[in-house]
């Protein structure tokens, strides 16, 4: 059940990354995976802070780590979660072809708690 949603959830959101033409990826497994968002080569907090904050804004909660699915799940709910991905893309590839992504932010820059080596 884990492994069919994760292959599905990676896949579409890698799409529609590369149809919007934005530097974010999906990095990791179909088990356990990352949303990771670059500017110029490096990653971003403040870029992932807009889409996390968007993504609440719309009823979709990503943890600050990975992206996990639950037994709860179903492929309707791993659809709307791509929908609203799509969206939360296209509104931080807007902020940031206007050069509007800390404007945009009604709270502050998430912050890394913790780094493995």
């Amino acid at each position: 059940h884990f492994w069919k949603l994760g292959e599905y959830f990676c896949t579409e959101f890698n799409k529609r990354v590369n149809e919007i033409g934005i530097d974010v990826r999906l990095l990791g497994t179909p088990l356990r995976s990352v949303i990771t968002c670059y500017e110029k080569n490096k990653p971003s907090l403040e870029l992932r802070s807009l889409f996390y904050q968007e993504a609440v804004n719309r009823g979709i909660l990503f943890g600050p780590g990975a992206v996990l699915f639950s037994y709860s799940h179903s492929m309707k709910d791993i659809k709307k979660t791509l929908d609203v991905s799509e969206t939360c893309l296209k509104i931080l590839k807007d902020a940031i072809d206007k050069n509007q992504v800390s404007k945009k932010l009604k709270g502050k820059t998430m912050k890394q708690v913790m780094t493995f080596s």
